[in-house]
């Protein structure tokens, strides 16, 4: 079990994680979220989701598609490890990902969510979730857009 001890911002890191819990078991098949921070304009930290048939695919951006002042220390990668976030077999060069397998429990999302803050939180150090901004949709109905309204952040 992780247990949540950052400090508090705008938008506490319990009221995201809840959210997030609330959030994913609900995904259609064929959604997709990207939650990232302001202005990174594709050049900054992000987690994608990606809702399958039969499992949930999340990455969390890794160093190598980083600028160095975006980038998780050493302590930072060993806590995103910590969490349970893996690598590609062979790859150190692709994103932290994590999958479950749908359908899933409930304690199983909170876990998942819980792990997102980590690595975010504690691996890259980030201290205010509360300005990042999520987008999502779903292929299989033509890319239409997705809310996800308990999350707590605004849509791109």
């Amino acid at each position: 079990m992780i247990v949540l001890w950052w400090a508090g911002s705008e938008m506490e890191w319990e009221e995201f994680s809840d959210g997030l819990a609330l959030e994913l078991p609900d995904l259609a098949a064929g959604t997709y979220v990207v939650i990232s921070e302001p202005g990174s304009a594709g050049e900054g930290r992000y987690i994608q989701f990606v809702q399958e048939q039969d499992k949930l695919t999340v990455e969390v951006v890794a160093n190598c598609f980083l600028a160095s002042d975006k980038r998780a220390s050493v302590e930072g990668e060993q806590a995103i490890r910590a969490a349970g976030w893996s690598r590609r077999q062979g790859s150190e060069a692709g994103n932290w990902f994590s999958m479950l397998s749908w359908p899933a429990y409930s304690e199983d999302y909170q876990r998942l969510a819980e792990m997102v803050v980590v690595a975010l939180c504690d691996g890259y150090g980030i201290e205010d979730v509360g300005t990042w901004r999520y987008k999502a949709w779903d292929e299989s109905r033509g890319g239409r857009d997705v809310e996800l309204t308990r999350l707590g952040l605004a849509a791109c």
